[in-house]
């Protein structure tokens, strides 16, 4: 099961006016800065920084896809002793 987190819309505050901006990890990562819709203000992100980030979202995929194996694996373990 693959989740591409980073392709979910995700809601993130701006950092000048407080109000939520509507972006994918995806866009946040290449496009390297993040225009708030509200206040017109643009916020810019060190590439480094980003590029942890997604590293960061890499990590946390591979892991859920670890968690969803091990979930699967216990199920197909479980033995019925009452029906009560």
């Amino acid at each position: 099961m693959n989740y591409a987190l980073e392709y979910e819309k995700q809601e993130i505050q701006c950092p000048n006016c407080m109000k939520f901006i509507k972006t994918t990890y995806h866009d946040l990562y290449n496009h390297l800065e993040l225009k708030c819709p509200s206040c017109k203000a643009i916020s810019k992100f060190e590439s480094h920084a980003l590029s942890e980030f997604k590293h960061s979202i890499q990590n946390l995929e591979y892991a859920q896809q670890k968690f969803d194996k091990a979930f699967k694996v216990l199920f197909s373990t479980v033995k019925i002793i009452s029906t009560k």
